[in-house]
């Protein structure tokens, strides 16, 4: 489990202050269901600010929600962490995180996606998922 990650969700606010309830939520969940099925050490990588990320030529990541002005959300789909590389004062974005769920009557599917985006072309794991069962696609995770 990922402390680092629930004491963010738990002592920080979101960078736009206006959002509905149901968006926190969506969020914060997403979140923490990320912390429960990392490592503590997932986040190894510096955080940085906007102001700080062109003066440094490294990997960072961003959780959009704590840092970002702009939330990206498509089909109940959200953008929690994106990992940049900067180099030469130019990013590219080499690893995506996004959120998925779904409202049912008596129950909520979701799905954590990893979008590799190091390569020529895109790929897409379904990182943790519930479809009336939970399951995913790690094997150190479906071990537990």
């Amino acid at each position: 489990m990922n402390n680092k990650l629930f004491k963010m969700v738990d002592e920080r606010i979101p960078m736009i202050g206006n959002l509905s309830e149901e968006e926190r939520r969506a969020y914060t969940a997403g979140l923490k269901l990320l912390g429960i099925t990392t490592c503590e050490n997932f986040f190894d990588l510096p955080e940085l600010s906007i102001d700080e990320k062109y003066n440094t030529e490294s990997l960072f990541y961003e959780i959009p929600y704590f840092s970002s002005e702009q939330l990206w959300t498509q089909n109940n789909q959200r953008t929690i962490v994106v990992v940049y590389k900067i180099d030469n004062k130019s990013s590219w974005c080499p690893l995506r995180i996004d959120f998925k769920f779904n409202n049912k009557e008596k129950e909520t599917d979701y799905w954590l996606y990893v979008y590799d985006q190091s390569g020529e072309r895109t790929v897409k794991w379904e990182f943790v998922a519930h479809e009336g069962k939970s399951f995913t696609n790690n094997s150190r995770l479906s071990d537990h």
